[in-house]
């Protein structure tokens, strides 16, 4: 079985971390509020919002907070399936922290 990756990973990540998306071009979006004190060109919409992609596995501005949530219970669970010296068993040689991190949230919550 292949690993996911790019646009399919981060499907799998939204899904389990339970985050409304929509689908765009083949690739998750999610909803975006925007400031409307920053945008000042129309002032008459009530709600300012949009779509962006939504890439946890390559953008550390939404894979971050996940990260941060995530940590312990990815480490317990770790342990619990590798044992003692699970660091030992990552392999980082082909993708990225974020990548591999991505990978475990979606591996842990299956």
């Amino acid at each position: 079985m292949n690993e996911p990756i790019g646009a399919e990973l981060d499907l799998l990540v939204a899904k389990k971390v339970d985050i409304e998306y929509v689908i765009h071009k083949d690739r998750p979006c999610i909803e975006y509020e925007l400031d409307p004190e920053r945008f000042a060109w129309d002032y008459s919409l009530e709600e300012w919002k949009c779509w962006v992609l939504y890439s946890p596995s390559t953008d550390w501005a939404q894979g971050g907070p996940l990260v941060d949530e995530y940590w312990d219970d990815i480490v317990i669970w770790l342990h619990d399936y590798y044992g003692k010296g699970w660091e030992r068993c990552i392999n980082l040689t082909t993708i990225t922290k974020l990548e591999w991190f991505m990978r475990a949230i979606v591996g842990m919550k299956g």
